[in-house]
């Protein structure tokens, strides 16, 4: 019944009435494969879900290009990715080593996330040539990354804080992930978060989009100032399925979630033993899922997996190459002429209308559901994008669509090596 009802939605264009599609039976873990156990219970006293099963099957996932928990095939050999070529979390053999260790390199390409090397939404680490820390997001009315300097910089407006129509220098340092929400309310920017992790294992999120208290403070209002999501300084990433929660995974593989389904302070959830996990957009944690690669920005809509990007919301159809797609998405205002998907692979960015961002080598991209912003980040750490600019997000000091690809912070801006 809920698969009718959300064709149908898809259909007529009302994306918005998914959020209501959620039941409190929904509440809880999975995880992919047999097994059950009991129910994780929310901070907001919801119960429910169970936890199922788990774990990589033959050491990795066949088929599609993925095998022995490497990339082979359709993946990237010589100075990438080759055989059983992943190991404790990171990538050997490319140049990238250990997932996070180690500083400086020279950038190569982006490699695309595997079984055995999850990539959190919001920022890319894997690249062939250097230990990567590259953060960035766009939201409908921000857009923020992580700078060469070590600052945050971001442009537009996040709820009550006006960022200018310029890129600025905010009072965040060394983020390694940055999240931002869509706009919820009927007045631009009023109704928008924004969630980021730093490098010293400590969250904060700022804005408006604090309605189901998925900020963890204990309360729903608007917060001015980036707030401790929880005075942990252990944490590991951040994950969000429809901003209508926020939830962070720590060191020992514990998983803590806030906002609808779980309550306003951050609850305990059922652990993760491989270190990964996604939030779907029915509000429930998956945990150890080695089927899925990473999920896409701002709403878990795509997904990245062994046959390369799929989508929940338009065409079920994979696209990309198995084995190649780093990261993808879907964005747009939903209707017959939006909804598009658009998918990095090979440093190139394939859209369903077409290919963008040709004038380099593209390491990471981004791009907000409900707008028509996309942006890339090249290998040189120049800022480019295209589609509306809200707020002035853009930082080109005008709210003026861009109507084609247009680079808004010069090479050597986006921190893209540690």
């Amino acid at each position: 019944m809920r698969f009718l009802m959300l064709c149908s939605l898809v259909a007529c264009g009302c994306l918005d009435a998914v959020d209501e599609l959620r039941p409190q039976e929904d509440a809880g873990v999975q995880r992919t494969g047999g097994g059950s156990g009991a129910g994780a219970t929310g901070g907001g006293g919801v119960s429910g879900g169970g936890v199922t099963g788990g774990g990589a099957t033959g050491g990795g996932v066949t088929g599609g290009g993925v095998t022995g928990g490497g990339v082979t095939g359709g993946g990237v050999t010589g100075g990438g990715v080759t055989g059983g070529g992943v190991t404790g979390g990171g990538v050997t053999g490319g140049g990238v080593t250990g997932g996070g260790g180690g500083s400086g390199g020279v950038p190569g390409s982006a490699v695309p996330p595997s079984s055995t090397t999850f990539m959190w939404q919001g920022q890319q680490k894997y690249f062939t040539g250097c230990d990567g820390q590259l953060a960035f997001a766009v939201g409908a009315t921000a857009i923020c990354y992580g700078h060469v300097d070590g600052s945050m910089r971001c442009a537009g407006r996040i709820g009550a804080t006006n960022f200018g129509n310029t890129f600025s220098v905010t009072t965040e340092r060394d983020v390694d992930q940055i999240l931002i929400s869509r706009n919820v309310g009927a007045t631009q920017g009023l109704a928008q978060g924004m969630c980021v992790h730093r490098l010293n294992g400590t969250a904060g999120c700022l804005g408006s989009y604090n309605w189901n208290g998925q900020y963890g403070l204990g309360h729903d209002q608007p917060v001015n100032t980036f707030q401790a999501f929880t005075q942990r300084t252990d944490l590991i990433a951040l994950a969000t399925g429809t901003w209508d929660q926020i939830c962070a995974l720590d060191t020992n593989g514990g998983v803590v979630c806030a906002g609808y389904m779980f309550g306003n302070t951050p609850a305990a959830q059922s652990g993760s033993m491989l270190r990964r996990f996604y939030v779907t957009e029915f509000g429930t944690t998956t945990v150890d899922d080695v089927n899925v690669f990473r999920v896409s920005n701002g709403r878990s809509t795509c997904r990245v997996n062994a046959r390369g990007l799929e989508c929940t919301l338009g065409s079920m159809i994979a696209a990309g190459t198995p084995g190649q797609v780093v990261d993808g998405l879907r964005y747009g205002p939903p209707g017959p002429f939006g909804d598009e998907r658009c998918w990095l692979e090979r440093g190139n960015v394939y859209c369903t209308s077409g290919e963008r961002f040709m004038n380099g080598n593209v390491m990471a991209m981004a791009a907000d559901f409900d707008t028509t912003t996309l942006c890339a980040v090249y290998d040189d750490g120049s800022l480019w994008c295209r589609g509306s600019s809200e707020e002035g997000k853009t930082g080109l000091g005008s709210s003026a669509e861009l109507i084609a690809d247009t680079q808004v912070q010069p090479p050597g801006s986006v921190k893209i090596c540690r």
